[in-house]
């Protein structure tokens, strides 16, 4: 063991200049807040505009995606359509709805008590001229 003078070392310092020392880290710190605030300002500056764009990014690439499966959706339903006309079907033209209201003003506003049946040709629910 090596010998020391004065006794023990404390930590920490005199506890009569704690206060003091303190006060100066505490000045010291301030000049430092005073001197480099522009660069603060601006790093808090740069992070918001980058947590703003990152957000802004997302909202946009949901936009998109929404977009992208309601043109899809419309795709399929105008293939559908499509398929629908090529079979000679009412459904293809008018839609669903529409078809069924076709054939009740063609048959004069008498119920035919019949509806439509996929892959069935719309000649067989006419009857406009029978």
């Amino acid at each position: 063991m090596l010998p020391t003078c004065g006794g023990p070392r404390r930590r920490g310092g005199d506890p009569r200049y704690r206060g003091a020392m303190q006060l100066i880290g505490l000045l010291l710190a301030a000049a430092l807040v005073i001197k480099l605030w522009p660069w603060i300002v601006g790093i808090a500056a740069l992070i918001v505009a980058v947590v703003w764009a990152r957000r802004a990014a997302d909202r946009h690439a949901g936009r998109i995606e929404a977009k992208r499966r309601r043109l899809a959706e419309l795709a399929a339903r105008a293939d559908q359509q499509h398929a629908w006309v090529m079979a000679g079907d009412d459904r293809g033209v008018y839609g669903p709805d529409g078809a069924e209201l076709m054939h009740y003003i063609y048959s004069a506003g008498a119920p035919t008590g019949r509806t439509l049946q996929p892959g069935v040709p719309p000649m067989a629910y006419r009857s406009r001229f029978s």
